[in-house]
């Protein structure tokens, strides 16, 4: 901001720099990396001691809004709508990775449902990046529409099934439905920004 630097021959944009190491998309494996970030081991065992995770427990992370100023409602499903198919699988507990604030929207759903999604208090889902990677690696799969909680948990290399709205073209480089970016991700596309949800949720 406001900063001045002299003696600069030329300057490139960070965003631009790929197309001197990308010009096809058999390049991505070679420059990628995998699990580049890391999260802090023992909030992780803090935190599956404190949520009182067993090994029977198959715990699934949900993140089911984007906050993007124009297109977030194109990107987000309806909580109902994701949830109720996950509750149908046995022993599962549903820990809420959002970031914009969710509590109206689980009271509700767990009113009328009386289904439970956990929320940590102790993890701030928007600015605790730290305490949100250390709960994302509590979980056996995360579950997110396009956000940052569904780059954060690529970067991690966690297995996560990502509901894809907008056909962004970062998910669109993908093959056999896994991105090319981020291995651990599998993406469930619909047909355009209006189209259900439903058969994505299904599969």
């Amino acid at each position: 901001q406001n900063v001045r630097v002299k003696g600069i021959d030329s300057q490139i944009a960070m965003g631009s720099i790929g197309r001197h190491y990308i010009t096809q998309a058999d390049d991505i494996p070679h420059v990628r990396a995998i699990g580049y970030l890391k999260s802090d081991a023992e909030r992780v065992v803090a935190l599956k001691a404190k949520l009182g995770i067993s090994d029977t427990d198959f715990v699934v992370g949900l993140s089911w809004e984007s906050a993007a100023p124009k297109i977030g409602d194109h990107k987000s499903v309806p909580l109902a709508e994701i949830a109720n198919e996950l509750f149908a699988i046995p022993n599962i507990r549903v820990i809420s990775l959002q970031y914009t604030n969710p509590f109206k929207q689980i009271y509700d759903y767990e009113a009328e449902t009386g289904n439970r999604i956990e929320i940590v208090p102790s993890i701030d889902n928007r600015n605790d990046l730290d305490g949100l990677g250390a709960l994302i690696d509590c979980c056996d799969v995360v579950v997110s529409v396009s956000n940052a909680t569904a780059h954060l948990s690529g970067a991690l290399n966690k297995t996560t099934l990502l509901l894809d709205g907008n056909k962004l073209w970062f998910w669109g480089n993908q093959k056999d439905g896994i991105s090319l970016w981020y291995p651990s991700v599998k993406l469930f596309s619909r047909d355009h920004v209006h189209a259900p949800w439903t058969p994505q949720i299904i599969a």
